[in-house]
């Protein structure tokens, strides 16, 4: 993800969070490689595997003492194979619903069929 320009991720009662969404996507990079490491089995392959990542959205909205957020993100798989995904998740708590949305998109990205066929190719 390029983008570098200011985008408001929560905004409520004059209260307002900010980001852009290379650091966003670079978040859940971070998070992809580290659960790759951590529960990847390596197989014998004979090319190598990608997976692009680019979030494109990230809102939290508050609730009536409840934050809920959405994710937009995409994938493309190194064979060419393009996912666009939307995640949401909620929580008591702002920082937790914003990074438990990002968490929710990586349990997303490798619980997808078509990341896991890729893979295990």
């Amino acid at each position: 993800q390029d983008s570098k320009e200011a985008a408001i991720i929560y905004s409520y009662g004059g209260s307002k969070l900010a980001s852009d969404y290379n650091k966003i996507t670079q978040v859940m990079v971070d998070q992809s490689t580290k659960e790759l490491k951590k529960n990847g089995q390596i197989i014998s392959s004979p090319k190598g595997k990608s997976i692009d990542l680019k979030v494109t959205y990230l809102l939290s909205t508050y609730k009536f003492m409840y934050w809920k957020s959405e994710l937009k993100y995409t994938a493309t798989l190194g064979n060419g194979k393009k996912l666009d995904k939307t995640v949401t998740h909620g929580s008591g708590i702002l920082a937790q619903d914003l990074n438990g949305c990002i968490a929710e998109s990586v349990i997303d990205l490798f619980n997808d069929t078509a990341v896991r066929n890729y893979l295990a190719e």
